[in-house]
């Protein structure tokens, strides 16, 4: 008897959390909807946003397009046409793009080349070997060498990722904020996955993920930065302003949290305009390993920090994720435990009997209402996409049936709770073959295969690479 009341004393919790998450999402949703009426009427209007407030006479400002990209670490169906997407940008005001690459051999290079020689003549491409990392993550070291090689006349540079595929409009919705609002220090958005149609139950799991996050970004000014869409004023980043590009630098691995953090020690504001959302087409072929290792980095980013008082805030993220995935599982476990008991037990009463048919339908309830929240803001996610970019095809959802969602969150709900213990375990992490430990939240070293495990002699290495690649690869395109 006593473990009845234990099972059902664990049964309460999980179907509380699913109404939580479930009413999350369906707001989410309904955002959605209505920032794609929006949207519609903007695009029969044919008046970029930023344009409406803006004289004939007003100059655009000038923006240099950074991409460090990583071929092996693309996870999209067609990263080429990714990449076209963000190259080829509605702004009409001066801008550039600039890919930052590791290493001259990157598979990404060629990919690059087939734009310069496709678009050559209408949009400025540059290409720049950023050489090896040795004080922080490879991508901060990527966005900071894209940064020094923009011209003195950039006003603001935006970060993006190869995994997203960018609106005609997109610059000019990021820019807005910034150009309205001298306390923002950024602008960002985030990316909407979609697996593609025969996808295994892996891509679907990544993608729940990226969809919890998701919805954050309901409001013009989220407390989330996603560092695959970020736009920032170039001065910003050269004054060094709220310590940004020095705790980037110095020890840095995640960009987004350390320029959170940021922004939210110095109270400057950080805008996430509701259209900056931008479809991803996830590969079909995503492996467990791959999706493991993905829960891993994701989750490991909140061991890091830049200063000590954004640490209680990642410790509230890391126990919202275990609460939040962990306790439907633990409750559906209390529930299959709780009437084995009941059935075990002749001299169980009515009251028991009945308390426990209740929470058991109420639990039931929940998960119907999660799968269906799920897919509501899946579909509203993706018809938001589609109205902002009306020319091209929309992503297919019908794929993503109910039974795909439930068994990809049971999938979530019970690796992630786990992947928050490995990282509280563990202070390295690896990605892509390269290993970085932290040491007080801060990358404190980086180990390749085959490389020297001194930062000093890579320091040497790098500068070496970096002259040979830069006499061997052009940086403009003809």
């Amino acid at each position: 008897m006593q473990a009845v009341v234990v099972g059902l004393f664990f049964m309460a919790p999980g179907p509380l959390v699913m109404l939580v998450a479930s009413c999350r999402w369906l707001l989410a949703a309904r955002i959605r909807n209505v920032t794609r009426r929006q949207a519609a009427e903007e695009t029969a209007r044919d008046r970029p946003l930023l344009q409406e407030q803006l004289t004939p006479a007003t100059p655009l400002p000038s923006i240099a397009i950074i991409m460090p990209v990583k071929w092996a670490a693309m996870r999209t169906v067609d990263p080429l046409a990714n990449l076209r997407s963000q190259v080829l940008t509605g702004y009409t005001g001066p801008h550039e793009s600039i890919f930052v690459v590791e290493s001259a051999d990157d598979g990404a290079v060629e990919a690059v080349k087939m734009l310069q020689a496709e678009l050559a003549g209408s949009v400025v491409i540059r290409i720049v070997v950023a050489g090896l990392a040795t004080t922080c993550s490879q991508k901060i070291h990527n966005m900071m060498a894209g940064v020094d090689a923009c011209g003195a006349h950039v006003q603001y540079v935006l970060f993006l990722d190869a995994n997203v595929r960018m609106h005609r409009n997109s610059v000019q919705v990021l820019l807005n904020p910034l150009e309205s609002d001298s306390n923002a220090l950024l602008s960002t958005g985030y990316t909407i996955d979609v697996p593609a149609p025969g996808a295994s139950i892996w891509p679907w799991m990544m993608c729940l993920f990226r969809h919890f996050n998701l919805t954050a970004f309901v409001t013009k000014n989220s407390a989330f930065v996603w560092g695959g869409v970020m736009l920032m004023r170039k001065a910003d980043i050269d004054a060094n302003v709220c310590q940004v590009k020095s705790r980037w630098l110095q020890g840095g691995y995640t960009e987004d949290l350390l320029a959170l953090g940021c922004a939210t020690e110095g109270r400057m504001a950080t805008a996430s305009p509701l259209q900056a959302l931008f479809p991803n087409e996830l590969r079909c072929d995503i492996t467990f390993e791959q999706a493991w290792s993905f829960l891993r980095r994701q989750i490991f980013v909140l061991t890091t920090y830049g200063s000590r008082r954004t640490r209680p805030y990642h410790v509230f993220l890391q126990t919202v994720l275990v609460l939040g995935y962990g306790l439907p599982i633990v409750s559906s476990l209390a529930a299959l435990l709780t009437w084995t008991c009941v059935l075990l037990t002749p001299a169980a009463s009515w009251q028991v009997l009945c308390t426990t048919a209740i929470l058991s339908c109420f639990q039931m309830v929940m998960w119907l209402l999660l799968a269906f929240a799920l897919k509501s803001h899946l579909q509203a996610s993706v018809r938001l996409t589609a109205a902002l970019s009306p020319e091209r095809p929309t992503i297919s959802t019908a794929h993503g049936r109910y039974t795909t969602l439930f068994v990809s969150f049971i999938c979530a709900a019970t690796l992630i709770p786990i992947a928050v213990v490995a990282s509280l375990c563990s202070h390295s992490i690896t990605w892509a073959g390269v290993t970085y430990r932290v040491q007080s939240g801060k990358v404190a070293s980086i180990i390749r295969p085959g490389q020297p495990a001194s930062l000093q002699e890579q320091q040497q290495q790098q500068q070496q690479q970096q002259q040979q690649q830069q006499l061997q690869l052009g940086t403009r395109s003809d």
